[in-house]
């Protein structure tokens, strides 16, 4: 994908990531669906300029666990993307 366009003030806007929050479900939810829907956020959009969120609020049906996970999926996956040179 191309980068985001420049902002009026010519530095690359940001663009909003919404995850999916059925990952994070405490009935349908998972590890690795968690860290399946990052590693596709970041195949798509990258690393860079990069806003990772869920498309919508908290429910109180989230699993502690899976929020946990999400966390550390962003952060893990964008570190060793960035690492390796790829942003």
């Amino acid at each position: 994908l191309p980068p985001p366009p420049p902002t009026l003030s010519g530095k690359a806007s940001g663009v909003q990531g919404n995850l999916p929050i059925s990952v994070i479900n405490k009935d349908n939810g998972s590890v690795e669906k968690v860290n399946e829907a990052v590693a596709s956020l970041f195949a798509d959009i990258g690393t860079q300029n990069l806003i990772a969120n869920l498309g919508e609020g908290l429910s109180g049906q989230e699993s502690p666990e899976y929020v946990a996970a999400l966390v550390d999926a962003i952060h893990k996956q964008s570190e060793a993307l960035i690492a390796q040179g790829l942003k």
